[in-house]
């Protein structure tokens, strides 16, 4: 795809994305089918549209780790299927005719034929014109596609997911408890970010004080693709190194005066897959220029070529905190002196992602030494250190019926030494949290070694807590709840 048809694709992305989570009704215009490379593989992470004749987009979706799709018409009639893939332009793929609210199958395969390698001549920009306009708009596209790919992935109930969310409050003081909080979570996948509405973001920024709370959003595939942040933002190309290209995200003259965005996409050289996207909040205050405010999203792929976001980050200045016997405490009032920056750092990493089937499609690798043959391994296949850990586990029940304690929050608790100011030691709490199933169960990983660990949970109105010690790297502790 070249030029103006580029532009056009990307700026009617936005306008379609709600097509890739259309609610699967009972009666409605479908067509589905399997899509193949030409080697008779499972073609997976390639966005499909179905276009009428004018070229409208009737329904989009992203094939599977098994080739197969399914798109839901917004109405019936004559279509052609599109797909477009990262380093490919957009191909046809088949026509089909849907009538009323008839299923209709179109197995259909992809030319193997790349797009042409391209030549980045100086200064390509989708800011600019001729050739490096073309360039840059055609790089931008292939982004947009891998982001399109990786987000149709969340929420999705036919897929199972571990993952881990992350929360830090990190506060500048010299007498402060910096806290993190580490849950594991298994389930559909979550979005990184909250969903931000875009008119509002084109008109005051990224930033908002809401109810007295300040707000960062962060940029999402919708604001991305959305036809303001093409117009208000430039994406200028230049080549990393042999193995990597840079697409520099800046915002425009015009939008000066609002907290905006800007960051670079870093992809693979030539395959142009999409590896990372890091983010920074620019036009802040004075007081925070300095505080690194922004955030990070990393790609990966499936063995079967699908896309996922593997990893998430986001970092935001977090005012009106205040240092007062020994912790940083939370103030909505601007009658005290706020004599710090605090921050509040957010994010995740999906460990495993499996199919409908309970097949796995995709794991990172553990870190460390995986111990095979122990209750531990199975327990916590994914760690997220590389020191020797310990897992806990336990079953919660009522006091009164004996009746098991679903959805209900354990926590795990410790402290660890911090060095402050390079000399300074301070206290750190470190945080672990696992919610009950619905027999009561839970499970905790990553817990350290010959330290006291407090487990907590509530019930009604009171807190129950049970000291833990773990002594033996790689063992699971039974944890009893007293009766």
């Amino acid at each position: 795809m070249r030029g103006p048809a580029a532009v056009s694709w990307i700026s009617r992305l936005a306008l379609a994305l709600p097509l890739l989570a259309l609610p699967r009704a009972l009666q409605a215009q479908r067509l589905d089918g399997n899509l193949r490379m030409p080697s008779g593989a499972p073609a997976a992470g390639v966005v499909l549209t179905a276009v009428d004749g004018s070229g409208a987009i009737l329904g989009r979706s992203v094939s599977r780790d098994d080739g197969s799709y399914a798109l839901y018409l917004s109405r019936a009639g004559a279509i052609e299927l599109r797909a477009k893939r990262v380093g490919y332009d957009v191909e046809t793929v088949g026509k089909a005719t849907v009538n009323g609210t008839e299923v209709v199958r179109l197995a259909a395969q992809l030319d193997e034929r790349p797009a042409p390698l391209l030549q980045i001549p100086r200064g390509a920009a989708t800011c600019g014109d001729g050739r490096g306009k073309r360039v840059a708009d055609r790089l931008y596209e292939d982004v947009l596609t891998a982001a399109a790919a990786a987000q149709y992935r969340v929420g999705r109930q036919d897929q199972q997911a571990r993952y881990i969310t992350t929360q830090y409050r990190i506060a500048k003081t010299s007498d402060d408890t910096l806290r993190a909080a580490l849950r594991r979570v298994s389930g559909s996948l979550p979005a990184p970010f909250p969903p931000a509405d875009t008119a509002r973001l084109e008109a005051d920024g990224f930033f908002a004080t809401i109810g007295g709370n300040r707000t960062f959003f962060a940029p999402d595939l919708e604001i991305l693709a959305s036809e303001w942040f093409l117009r208000t933002h430039c994406i200028r190309v230049r080549r990393a190194d042999d193995d990597s290209v840079v697409l520099a995200m800046t915002p425009l003259r015009q939008r000066r005066g609002r907290v905006d965005v800007e960051g670079e996409f870093v992809l693979d050289w030539p395959t142009l897959a999409l590896r990372e996207f890091r983010f920074r909040y620019v036009d802040l205050p004075e007081t925070e220029r300095l505080s690194g405010a922004g955030g990070m999203l990393r790609f990966g792929r499936t063995p079967a070529g699908g896309w996922l976001i593997t990893e998430w980050r986001q970092r935001t200045p977090f005012l009106n905190y205040f240092a007062g016997e020994g912790n940083t405490t939370l103030i909505r009032t601007q009658m005290l002196q706020v004599d710090v920056v605090a921050h509040f750092v957010a994010g995740g990493q999906v460990l495993a992602v499996a199919d409908d089937s309970n097949r796995l499609v995709f794991q990172r690798n553990p870190h460390g030494v995986r111990v095979a043959g122990t209750p531990f391994a199975p327990l916590c296949p994914e760690r997220t250190t590389i020191q020797p850990t310990a897992a806990l586990r336990g079953q919660l029940r009522a006091d009164s019926s004996d009746a098991p304690m679903a959805n209900t929050v354990i926590r795990a608790s410790w402290t660890l030494p911090v060095i402050v100011n390079r000399t300074d030691v301070q206290e750190r709490e470190e945080v672990r949290e696992a919610i009950t199933d619905a027999e009561g169960r839970w499970f905790l990983c990553d817990i350290p070694l010959e330290r006291e660990v407090t487990v907590r949970w509530e019930t009604g109105t009171e807190e129950r807590r049970i000291p833990v010690r773990a002594t033996q790297a790689f063992s699971v502790v039974e944890v009893q709840q007293p009766r």
